[in-house]
């Protein structure tokens, strides 16, 4: 006895589902794994890459802010950046953008791998409701 096409098309558009529910759910469980912390600092560095200054200079804290100005001797955080950022070819800030990254026990520090910046840490911390990076070093 063979299943009928409508029998058929019930099983497949119910497997369909089910398997639609379950890489849903499993993407939803990996969106809540990530680190704010770190996306804060991941966002940071992409921001770098894409040689983005104003974007980078919304995701730090306002003392940061200051810092790489009065750091660059220029007159505000986008210049800072761009001081920062000055002269490094396409291909140095992609590698920027894709340092890796390693949370330290306490949560606010982030050791960055090899980039061409020579960035060793990202201090992040909580500003209001939003993470921000506080500093580099």
């Amino acid at each position: 006895m063979t299943a009928s096409p409508r029998r058929g098309r019930a099983v497949f558009v119910g497997a369909a589902i089910a398997a639609v529910v379950a890489v849903t759910g499993c993407l939803g469980y990996v969106w809540q794994r990530t680190d704010p912390a770190e996306g804060a600092a991941r966002n940071y560095l992409k921001a770098l890459a894409a040689d983005d200054a104003e974007l980078a200079c919304t995701l730090v804290t306002e003392p940061f802010a200051r810092e790489l100005a009065t750091r660059h001797s220029v007159g505000d955080c986008p210049a800072g950046v761009d001081a920062m950022l000055g002269g490094l070819s396409g291909e140095q800030r992609e590698r920027v953008g894709d340092a890796r990254l390693t949370p330290s026990d306490d949560g606010h520090a982030l050791a960055v791998g090899a980039n061409p910046l020579g960035i060793t840490i990202l201090r992040v911390d909580k500003a209001g409701e939003e993470w921000m990076v506080s500093g580099d070093r």
